[in-house]
């Protein structure tokens, strides 16, 4: 998607997924407190509109379906 937005017509995005991607915060193990931390702020983040916005910001002009929800969080093992 940065690639298209950086060199319009040079690239094609199809707008299929090829597979299901997930992201990830890296913590030390067990440190549950930081990890419940940060899926509070992601939260937040959706529920104020941060993340719809960082979204159109970055990819709004790909052409890309983006996301209007927030993820399943993984879990704090």
């Amino acid at each position: 998607a940065g690639y298209a937005e950086q060199a319009p017509g040079s690239f094609r995005l199809l707008n299929d997924p090829i597979s299901e991607e997930r992201w990830g915060v890296g913590l030390k193990e067990g440190e549950i407190a930081s990890c419940q931390a940060v899926d509070r702020v992601i939260t937040q983040m959706w529920r104020d509109g941060t993340a719809a916005r960082l979204l159109r910001k970055w990819f709004g002009r790909t052409g890309l379906d983006l996301p209007t929800a927030p993820p399943p969080p993984a879990g704090c093992p």
